[in-house]
């Protein structure tokens, strides 16, 4: 009989863990723990609306759960090319729309684009409406004032309130705001205060332009000073005697409704002698405001100082069938009959306004020239002189 062969313990132990290790007992395999990533998600806008001359739509948001970085992109839409979008989601049409002549592909002022939001891996799209809205249109010109502050005065107090539309005019002068209905029984004006000559550069913060509204709302307007003196009389008899003193043709309305400074721009001469007139009052208007200026902003007349020299120059041209805005003695009326009604507190000697008048009819005689084209070089030359050079002199 065979004697049966020990088994070392080493071997009996390295079995038993073999077994073991080949999931014996029940044992199970460890959880997977691979992470997953989740795709970004665009919060929707809703329904986007914009005034036609802006640019800015709206800024796109987006939520992530893994927090990645988000990167936002149009995608193709029928009006995509008509946006830019930042990667942050700053969405913008590229050129300013145009209420009257819309750019979509249906051209009813309604675009449809897409936009897309990605963390790089997964992505979520968005389908958006932006609607452009009308609005009420125009230009406030001495030369073209660009940043100047416009706004309707409905209630009659010459200043801005809460309820009024308001906008600023762009590089050009053009302005876009809400459109408004008149309140009864008052006339409303467009007012326009401040801006930067974009001619010359000169900054007029003290500039005040005060213009009737269209009868026509959907017709743009034109702010000048030829249109504040206009607005200083209420009836359109006296308008229409008002332009035939100062030698403009043309209806009150037509002046007001029509961009003087573009017709002059393509070679109207009618045009060229009505900005010939708008150069004159604007420097009388920029006068009586550096004669008038105590140094206190608590005391701001600009507005009332601006009425006060269209008024000045409206009674003249009604009185008397002319004026004559290259004659000392018609400046000195007018600014000191401006300044006594505006600023009654501010003390002005007489030689003094004599003697700015004789300065401002200076400027005023050459700038009256119809050989010297109100828009070209020179013209804008003796401008800024006279807003630089002169006005500081008065101060003096």
């Amino acid at each position: 009989m065979m004697k049966r062969k020990e088994i070392p313990l080493l071997v009996t132990v390295l079995f038993v863990l073999a077994v073991t290790g080949c999931g014996g007992g029940g044992s199970s395999s460890p959880a997977d723990t691979t992470n997953t990533n989740s795709a970004p998600n665009i919060l929707d806008p809703g329904a986007l609306s914009i005034l036609e001359g802006a640019t800015s739509v709206t800024t796109l948001s987006a939520t992530d759960a893994d927090s990645d970085s988000l990167t936002f992109s149009i995608i193709s839409s029928d009006d995509q090319s008509l946006f830019t979008i930042t990667s942050a989601g700053v969405l913008s049409f590229t050129a300013p729309p145009d209420f009257e002549t819309p750019s979509n592909a249906n051209a009813d002022n309604v675009y449809l684009l897409s936009v897309q939001v990605s963390d790089g891996a997964l992505s979520n799209n968005q389908s958006l409406t932006v609607t452009v809205t009308d609005a009420f249109e125009g230009r406030v010109v001495d030369a073209p004032i660009a940043g100047a502050a416009v706004f309707i005065d409905l209630n009659g107090n010459s200043q801005i309130d809460a309820n009024e539309p308001s906008g600023t005019t762009d590089a050009n002068g053009y302005f876009n705001i809400e459109p408004f209905t008149p309140v009864a029984g008052i006339v409303p004006k467009i007012i326009s205060i401040g801006g930067t000559d974009s001619k010359t550069g000169k900054a007029l913060p003290n500039l005040a332009l005060v213009s009737d509204v269209p009868a026509d709302l959907s017709q743009a307007a034109n702010v000048t000073p030829l249109t504040m003196v206009l607005s200083s009389v209420d009836t359109p008899e006296a308008k229409a005697q008002v332009l035939i003193a100062l030698g403009i043709s043309g209806t009150p309305e037509e002046l007001l409704t029509t961009d003087g400074w573009a017709e002059a721009e393509a070679g109207d001469e009618d045009a060229k002698a009505a900005q010939r007139i708008n150069q004159q009052l604007g420097l009388l208007l920029q006068t009586a405001t550096t004669l008038t200026d105590d140094g206190d902003a608590d005391t701001d007349v600009t507005v009332a100082l601006a009425q006060s020299v269209a008024k000045q120059v409206s009674t003249m041209a009604e009185s008397e069938g002319s004026v004559d805005l290259t004659s000392p003695a018609s400046i000195q009326f007018v600014l000191t009959q401006a300044a006594a009604e505006a600023t009654p507190n501010v003390v002005i000697e007489a030689s003094a306004i004599a003697a700015v008048a004789t300065s401002v009819a200076n400027v005023n005689t050459v700038v009256d020239d119809p050989t010297l084209d109100p828009l070209s070089d020179m013209a804008q030359e003796i401008a800024e002189s006279a807003q630089e050079n002169l006005q500081t002199s008065w101060l003096n």
